[in-house]
């Protein structure tokens, strides 16, 4: 092969390349060539120092993404140095293959917990401005108080339970259990039932509603969230987002700092074993 075809296949590999850093790689090789000459070796031998055309111009533009990495270090960037050294075999596919998939994870692990540090921001923001201005208001889906105080309107006395019936089939019944002190007060008619179970200390424990289409039931009410639960939440957010984010960050530097100097080493043995003209 000589000089020109040498050249040409060249220049239609390095295609994915911008013009201007296409044109400076080839006046390289041309002087490259130009010197070797100068020294007595003819075109034929300097195209075989150099091999494959197309190898080469995968190991430049390897190079080339390398560097563009190296200046701006995005994912995007990165995932280009990985698939173009595995164009190049040095990174071979059954290495390649776990490789990505922990970089996935761990920008999935990144973005999880940046969602996490942002709620907590979002809740503790929200329970300053409540401690300050007293808004937004922060107060249980259902308020125990409220609660109690409409239970506590019932004259139930020492009686047990009060059953009240109306003529078109509807029920309300008022039940306290004398040992434990439960009050279970039951509404019922032909378009559905309310059952609301309330403890001695006046927290709900059961709320249940039903008609004909299904029943919703929520229990254990006991833990819904106020100030202190919000405040709670959203420093245990912020806590556990500053740490994963922290841990991220960390792994993505070190995966940096090792696939830069893999790939550097790597090209340079390449450039060793071909020769050709030196490219910072």
């Amino acid at each position: 092969m000589n000089q020109q075809t040498f050249m040409q296949q060249l220049e239609a590999a390095l295609a994915g390349l911008p013009a201007a850093e296409r044109g400076e790689i080839l006046a390289d090789y041309a002087e490259y060539f130009g010197d070797a000459l100068a020294d007595g070796r003819s075109e034929e031998e300097v195209a075989a120092s150099l091999g494959d055309p197309q190898r080469l111009a995968r190991e430049l533009q390897a190079k080339a993404k390398l560097q563009a990495w190296e200046s701006r270090r995005s994912v995007g960037n990165l995932f280009g140095v990985i698939g173009a050294l595995a164009g190049l075999g040095v990174l071979n596919f059954v290495l390649a293959i776990p490789f990505m998939i922990y970089l996935w994870f761990l920008t999935i692990g990144c973005v999880v917990s940046g969602v996490l540090l942002f709620a907590g921001v979002v809740l503790t923001g929200l329970w300053v401005s409540n401690s300050l201005f007293d808004w937004p208001v922060i107060q249980p889906l259902l308020h125990q108080e409220q609660a109690a105080a409409w239970v506590a309107r019932v004259p139930v006395g020492d009686l047990p339970q009060i059953d009240i019936r109306g003529a078109k089939g509807e029920q309300v019944v008022i039940h306290r259990d004398p040992q434990t002190g439960t009050t279970r007060i039951e509404a019922s008619g032909v378009d559905g039932s309310v059952r609301l179970e309330r403890h001695v200390d006046g927290t709900v424990s059961r709320l249940e509603l039903s008609d004909d289409e299904g029943a919703v039931n929520l229990q254990g009410f006991d833990g819904l969230p106020d100030r202190g639960a919000v405040l709670s939440i959203g420093l245990g957010l912020l806590l556990a987002g500053g740490i994963g984010l922290t841990i991220g960050w960390l792994l993505v530097r070190l995966t940096w700092r090792v696939l830069a100097r893999f790939g550097r080493y790597q090209l340079a043995l390449l450039s060793g074993e071909r020769g050709g003209p030196g490219r910072g």
